[in-house]
């Protein structure tokens, strides 16, 4: 997988229990796990070194992610975008989201426009 894939994909994760870090060095994607995960942790917080070395990759937040679920409506079809903007509208609209767009065939054309948007 290429380094970029990578970034966008840790940036796309969107969870507290993980973060992950950039080595300017090796060009490594590392997981940071929470202190309830320290086993899972692949970066090494003592080690000066390191810490020297690493650059934080953020994750993005709830509601931007929201935004680009409201921006791909945006280009579907009236049905459709109705039928998802109802959805995020309502009770847990992201697991909702993602659970219709699968079931409408769209999985792959959602996708790959979160990650478009992740790139940039």
């Amino acid at each position: 997988m290429k380094v970029t894939q990578e970034l966008i994909d840790a940036f796309l994760m969107n969870d507290d229990k993980f973060s992950f870090v950039l080595h300017r060095v090796t060009g490594e994607i590392l997981l940071e796990a929470s202190e309830f995960m320290s086993d899972e942790s692949e970066f090494d917080e003592d080690d000066e070194e390191m810490d020297e070395n690493v650059i934080v990759i953020p994750q993005i937040s709830s509601p931007e992610a929201f935004e680009i679920m409201v921006s791909f409506t945006t280009g579907q079809e009236p049905v459709v975008r109705d039928k998802l903007r109802e959805i995020l509208n309502g009770r847990k609209p992201f697991w909702n989201f993602k659970d219709t767009v699968q079931i409408i065939g769209l999985a792959e054309s959602w996708y790959s426009f979160e990650n478009d948007c992740a790139k940039k």
